[in-house]
């Protein structure tokens, strides 16, 4: 299957739980919804008044929730088809945002500095996280949700405990951006996407950097399947790493 799925850049692309349909937004301020078993785009939605940055799927499949440079996160109705929540309250273009892995809350990171998570559906801020002195990239929940962890343009990366609502790490991953922090499955691992070209994994119990992948551009996004790091670079190319070598 390939498509001209938008105008200009694509800014995310995710997949729900069946893997059946594949959810696209794009600096067109645009959000498509794909089917994959009959290759073609069965929904637009126009609701966003700027470039969207993000997209996650509720755990369910029920729901998904975009991020915009319009400083809006929405939320959206899988079975209607139509929005169901608007919510503001940053200031600044929310650049991620990701659902909780069990309940319905989500998590956002701004260009205000700040993380917030809020509940899905009364709309309302539950906690913010403050300490970024750069526009934060990116943010996600830990795989048990104890945690949350986020990175901004400074390369600094924060790990959060949300019972206690304060930093317990924070990481100096700079001074070029970071770009992504994703974790491993265990929560034992943070693979940090760098624009100077590498990928550094922390050890979170060590509280150490372990290695340095190291790339020909820098790295804009990182994505985990069958056992393999997969990292998309600024020049247009894929790399893929095993556990201990490229493969």
């Amino acid at each position: 299957m390939a498509s001209q799925a938008h105008k200009t850049w694509i800014g995310d692309i995710c997949f729900n739980n069946e893997g059946n349909i594949l959810c696209t937004c794009s600096g067109d301020s645009k959000i498509k919804l794909w089917d994959m078993i009959k290759e073609k785009c069965v929904h637009t939605f126009k609701n966003s008044a700027g470039p969207v940055w993000s997209l996650s799927f509720h755990y369910q499949g029920d729901f998904f929730a975009s991020a915009s440079m319009d400083q809006t996160i929405r939320i959206f109705d899988m079975h209607s088809l139509r929005q169901r929540q608007n919510i503001r309250g940053h200031v600044d273009s929310v650049n991620s945002v990701n659902f909780h892995p069990f309940f319905r809350t989500l998590v956002t990171a701004s260009a205000d500095k700040t993380v917030s998570i809020w509940d899905m559906r009364s709309g309302l801020c539950e906690h913010t996280f403050y300490g970024h002195q750069f526009s934060c990239n990116y943010s996600n929940y830990s795989a048990d949700a104890n945690w949350v962890y986020s990175c901004d343009s400074g390369g600094i990366v924060n790990i959060w405990d949300i019972r206690a609502n304060k930093c317990f790490i924070n990481i100096d991953a700079g001074p070029s951006s970071a770009n992504k922090c994703p974790m491993d499955v265990n929560d034992k691992y943070l693979f940090i996407a760098s624009e100077d070209n590498t990928i550094k994994i922390f050890d979170v119990k060590e509280r150490r950097f372990i290695k340095a992948l190291k790339h020909e551009s820098p790295i804009k996004n990182i994505i985990f399947a069958d056992n393999k790091l997969m990292s998309s670079l600024d020049n247009g190319n894929i790399c893929i790493w095993g556990q201990n070598q490229e493969l």
